[in-house]
C-alpha cells in the first residue's frame, strides 16, 4: 500500500486550482470595479442634499468641503477633497475622477452628478480616460457622456 501523494496527481490537483482561479480573477475584477463605481455614485450622492439647501437659499456651492465632504480613497484630489464643482448658471455638477485607489481598469473614470435648473439630478459617466472600460460596470441609474 502505498502512503501519500504521487507527483503526477500533486501536479494534476495544481493544474486544476490554476484554471479556477485564472477564472476567478477576472470575476472578482470586475465584481469589484463595479462596487467601486456604485460606491462613487453613493459617496457623491451624498452631497445633493446640501447643494440643494444652498440653491434654494441662494448661494451657490465653491467647494464640495464646504458641503461637509471629507474625501474618499476611490477618488484623486482633485478639487476640493477629491469632488469639483462646477456653476454654469443654474446648473450644478459634481464631479469627480477615479484615481489610484481604484481597480486599474476604471481609473480616470469621471462621475458626473448633474442638477438640471429644474432641481433634476443626472448621473452621467465619462469614459474616455479608463483604461479597460467594460460597458458592464455602468450602475443602472447612471448614462455614458
Amino acid at each position: 500500500m502505498q502512503n501519500g501523494w504521487s507527483l503526477i496527481e500533486l501536479m494534476i490537483v495544481l493544474a486544476i486550482i490554476g484554471v479556477l482561479a485564472g477564472l476567478a480573477l477576472p470575476a472578482y475584477q470586475d465584481y469589484s470595479s463595479r462596487a467601486q463605481l456604485a460606491r462613487a455614485v453613493h459617496e457623491v450622492s451624498e452631497l445633493k442634499h446640501s447643494v440643494e439647501v444652498l440653491v434654494n437659499d441662494g448661494v451657490v456651492p465653491s467647494t464640495s468641503s464646504s458641503l461637509g465632504f471629507t474625501g474618499s480613497s476611490l477618488f484623486e484630489e482633485v478639487g476640493s477633497n477629491g469632488v469639483s464643482i462646477i456653476v454654469d448658471g443654474d446648473v450644478v455638477s459634481l464631479v469627480a475622477t477615479m484615481g489610484a485607489g481604484s481597480n486599474y481598469a476604471i481609473r480616470g473614470v469621471k462621475v458626473f452628478l448633474t442638477r438640471d435648473s429644474n432641481g433634476t439630478w443626472l448621473c452621467i459617466f465619462d469614459t474616455t480616460a479608463s483604461h479597460n472600460w467594460k460597458s458592464e460596470y455602468l450602475p443602472s441609474s447612471c448614462s455614458l457622456m
